[in-house]
């Protein structure tokens, strides 16, 4: 049975007494094996679902999926905007928390929840015979599928991503691409 929408002010307050609630939980996260973040750039559409559910299938890579609105904005984790070590840290332990459960949809949550897992895809089957669960037991690496907002975000917050680069090792970037040949073709060209 689908759960009704909640009207627009209600779910807000739900999300955010949820997001309140799961920062606090997620301080005691141990991340310290964690040595790479990853986030997803480029447009939607872009082969991003594909790319992390395929990331989520390894036992040491966690994938969380969108989540822009809980996390861009929100001064405690997001750590584009105002770079900290322990900014970085805290955005991790709530990522991995929230990817751990969710639905589908924007808010956020596991990657398990999205149309590649859908009973006609193999993902889902390939997945539920692993065993592994929502949340990997050892995780080495952190993927966050939020391409299209996190790409905007930084061109027009001037993120300075060199000086993140500098004082953090674990960030990284990946921007899939649909049509490579297509890119060089035009490359090639001029356009």
């Amino acid at each position: 049975m689908k759960m009704p929408e909640l009207p627009g002010e209600l779910k807000k307050f739900v999300l955010q007494s949820s997001d309140a609630l799961d920062l606090m939980t997620s301080r005691f996260l141990d991340i310290q094996d964690i040595d790479s973040v990853c986030l997803a750039l480029g447009p939607y559409r872009n082969l991003t679902t594909l790319t992390a559910s395929m990331l989520f299938l390894h036992p040491k890579c966690q994938v969380l999926n969108h989540a822009a609105e809980r996390i861009y904005g929100n001064n405690k984790i997001d750590f584009l905007r105002d770079y900290s070590r322990s900014k970085l840290d805290r955005f991790i332990r709530f990522a991995v928390t929230i990817s751990g459960k969710g639905r589908r949809g924007n808010s956020g949550g596991s990657i398990t929840f999205s149309h590649a897992f859908d009973s006609r895809y193999e993902m889902g089957e390939i997945y539920r015979k692993t065993g592994m669960g929502k949340v990997k037991k050892e995780i080495r690496c952190l993927f966050w599928k939020e391409s299209l907002r996190t790409s905007n975000l930084i061109r027009e917050k001037q993120v300075d991503l060199p000086g993140i680069f500098s004082r953090d090792e674990r960030l990284r970037f990946l921007m899939p691409i649909r049509n490579p040949l297509d890119c060089a073709e035009k490359k090639s060209s001029g356009r």
